[in-house]
């Protein structure tokens, strides 16, 4: 599809994505009044929606590129004004009827492109119109023939040191802005406006589930009288550390670090309002999951509790990627694997040889840099680690390590570094309590008859 210099970030958002879910057209009455959701006791408008994206993406890369976005716009309209250019209709035209019919040879209907983007064929037209003053711009800087087209290179280098500097000024804006560097300024509507346009239904129904159940739960707990403490929340930090750290999804990685990675900050998180939510369904799940509901639960899902919940053990391993037939000559086959992996433990005298090599040979991308840690795991870690390599860890002791382990994905050597016992019933309870967070989400939402318009 046509995608001009300017247009990039907005074209890309008006092409369907393959992960995106097909977005239900809205009733009439709905977007009349900008509803996004509705609940006993409140709504969210759609104004407030994108207020709230904005502020959650500011500092992430969407976000920012959403903001370089709206700059340029703002860098070619200003520059345009000043030199008096103006577009010729005709030409606007033609460019619009270009992107139509390039749309269709790849098999894509542009209205509804842009109709399930959200994005109205009123605002493609001024942003075609933004591409032909750029293009402009551009041929007046670099003293081009007229009718000359500037390449994309071209068109980017114009822009790029401007809005980079723009951009410097982002970096603590006002309250309510995305930047206020006038005639240059981006309200943090303006920016979930544009992230709302690129984001795919079912991510933006996550966030707006995230955005209701903040309003439910401090409505929650002024019905019920519960006041959140600061303690709650050290708690509830204190918890996202420890997972963090020991979830072998994560490889090792620092909760801080993992924040940093998103463009936040512990110290965002703690003043945000997404952890005072957190707190608030930590108290909520005592009341839901309170003692008796434990002894009323049936032996199967208490032995499941146990398996997530019960006994942990710190482990690291080594893997190696296999295949039941070779199609490459450098490919391994399981026999070869395991063969490959015999010769490595005849080289293992001690948890410093495993861990070297583990960071030199190790197929798993994401540990290997942590000399093969996966760190703290229970008997059943659902969709993060094979249970065959779960029942190999559970079989050592501290400094043991396994025989070859056949899986999924090929075969692994693993290490037993410590054994954490299952915690006291009330420290158990509570860590249950903490796992079952998602679980208590629909709960929630369904208690206050909550319906979210996406």
């Amino acid at each position: 599809m046509l995608v001009p210099a300017l247009l990039g970030f907005s074209l890309i958002c008006a092409v369907p994505q393959p992960q995106d879910a097909p977005i239900d057209p809205l009733p009439s009455a709905k977007l009349a009044h900008e509803i996004a959701a509705s609940w006993s006791g409140g709504q969210i408008d759609f104004p407030r929606f994108e207020r709230f994206l904005g502020r959650n993406f500011r500092g992430k890369m969407l976000g920012q590129q959403a903001l370089q976005h709206l700059l340029q716009i703002q860098l070619v309209e200003n520059e345009s004004q000043l030199q008096g250019i103006e577009v010729n209709q005709a030409e606007l035209d033609a460019l619009i009827g270009e992107a139509h019919a390039q749309a269709k040879a790849a098999g894509i209907e542009l209205k509804e492109a842009l109709r399930e983007r959200r994005m109205s064929e009123e605002e493609f037209a001024n942003l075609m119109r933004g591409s032909l003053l750029h293009d402009e711009l551009v041929r007046r800087a670099l003293k081009m023939p007229a009718g000359a087209k500037p390449t994309p290179e071209q068109l980017s280098a114009w822009s790029k040191n401007r809005v980079e500097e723009l951009m410097s000024a982002s970096l603590a804006p006002p309250e309510g802005y995305a930047i206020d560097a006038p005639p240059y300024r981006v309200s943090l509507p303006e920016l979930g406006a544009v992230i709302r346009a690129a984001l795919p239904a079912l991510r933006l129904k996550e966030y707006l589930t995230q955005i209701v159940l903040e309003e439910q739960l401090l409505q929650w707990a002024r019905e019920n009288k519960v006041i959140l403490s600061e303690a709650i929340l050290e708690l509830e930090i204190a918890w996202r550390r420890k997972r963090v750290a020991e979830n072998p999804a994560f490889a090792g990685m620092t909760y801080e670090k993992l924040l940093s990675s998103q463009g936040s900050s512990i110290e965002t998180v703690r003043h945000g309002r997404e952890l005072r939510a957190a707190g608030y369904l930590r108290m909520f799940s005592e009341m839901e999951f309170d003692d008796e509901w434990f002894s009323t639960r049936s032996q199967e899902e208490l032995t499941q509790f146990d398996l997530q919940y019960g006994e942990a053990r710190e482990i690291s391993w080594l893997m190696l990627h296999a295949v039941e037939e070779k199609v490459d000559p450098l490919d391994l086959d399981f026999a070869d694997a395991k063969h490959e992996l015999d010769s490595y433990l005849l080289e293992i005298n001690s948890a410093d040889d495993f861990a070297r090599l583990a960071s030199e040979l190790s197929e798993h991308e994401p540990s290997r840099p942590n000399d093969g840690r996966l760190g703290w795991v229970h008997r059943a870690e659902p969709g993060v680690i094979d249970n065959n390599i779960l029942l190999a860890a559970f079989s050592l002791a501290p400094g043991e390590i396994s025989a070859p382990i056949r899986f999924g994905e090929g075969m692994a050597i693993v290490i037993c570094h410590q054994i954490r016992p299952r915690p006291g019933q009330s420290e158990f309870r509570t860590q249950v309590r903490r796992g079952m967070h998602n679980e208590l989400r629909p709960l929630v939402l369904k208690r206050y008859n909550t319906r979210l318009f996406y």
